[in-house]
């Protein structure tokens, strides 16, 4: 189908009448007659119901009218911003987030970003870690937050914000008038993460806990929103990298014993040197 067939269609259905539909679309009324024969015989259905009176839309038509209207509003928003001349048009900035903290890191950097940049169009997308890497590669975003990892593909760089430790992350309802958490300690429901490509950091401090925990004390979530929720709750306590910039108030942070020292920053393509990114970079860097 055609956009020409899909106004005469549409126009047929708005009018119930061929000749009317041909005056509203400055065409013949033979020639609004051939494009909707040529889709009808395309979708191998009857749109139609005509008689020498009447002209009365079949099941079928009503059916993809919306369809069409909507595809019709969507090739008029592209003429449209084709028409725009380019320094009106919005440049888009896709960033790569994994959880509500990374999401809470940026708002304010992004905010003078764009007051030097008011052309941008900042596009979020939240993630896991398994596939930040090929929205990278593939050029969907420019930018994704991370813990710095053993193996960097060549055309990646990454841009370190700072160094963190890990925390035990808990609420008020348990470790109470506890000031730092040994590993070899804990007796509560730990919450861990479900996320293979978690830090090494992580994740050996997690196969240490599990270890020696018991069955009923160990817990795997889907998210990070969903562990904070728990860990809110009562339900157990967790472990994650301390960005101070990225605290929730209602949780307490308890330093861990022989933290190891994790590295936080961004991860970008050695390629792109926009610019805004550059300058994003910076305004992370002074913020964090």
């Amino acid at each position: 189908m055609n956009t020409v067939q899909m106004e005469c269609f549409i126009s047929v259905y708005q009018t119930l009448s061929f000749s009317k539909a041909a005056n509203r679309l400055h065409l013949s009324q033979p020639a609004v007659s051939h494009q909707i024969i040529s889709m009808e015989n395309e979708l191998e259905t009857s749109l139609f119901v005509r008689t020498n009176k009447f002209v009365t839309p079949t099941q079928q038509a009503k059916q993809i009218r919306p369809h069409i209207e909507h595809i019709l509003e969507i090739q008029k928003s592209i003429q449209s911003e084709l028409a725009t001349p380019a320094r009106q048009v919005a440049v888009p900035f896709e960033i790569c987030c994994h959880n509500q903290l990374e999401l809470d890191l940026i708002s304010k950097p992004l905010h003078e970003l764009l007051i030097l940049y008011p052309g941008l169009r900042p596009i979020l997308h939240c993630v896991s870690t398994q596939t930040d890497e090929q929205l990278l590669q593939h050029h969907i975003v420019s930018l994704t937050f991370g813990l710095k990892r053993e193996k960097i593909p060549d055309n990646i760089a990454f841009e370190k914000l700072g160094e963190v430790m890990i925390a035990c992350v808990t609420s008020d309802y348990m470790l109470k008038n506890v000031q730092c958490v040994d590993v070899n300690e804990i007796r509560e429901t730990v919450l861990f993460s479900q996320d293979l490509k978690a830090p090494e950091g992580i994740i050996s401090m997690q196969n240490r806990l599990m270890r020696r925990l018991k069955i009923n004390q160990i817990q795997f979530c889907e998210t990070f929103e969903s562990i904070t929720a728990l860990v809110k709750a009562g339900v157990g306590v967790t472990f994650r990298p301390d960005i101070k910039k990225g605290r929730d108030p209602s949780l307490r942070y308890l330093p861990l014993i022989d933290s190891p020292k994790l590295i936080f920053g961004v991860y970008h393509r050695k390629d792109d040197q926009n610019q805004h990114l550059i300058e994003f970079i910076r305004l992370l860097k002074r913020y964090f």
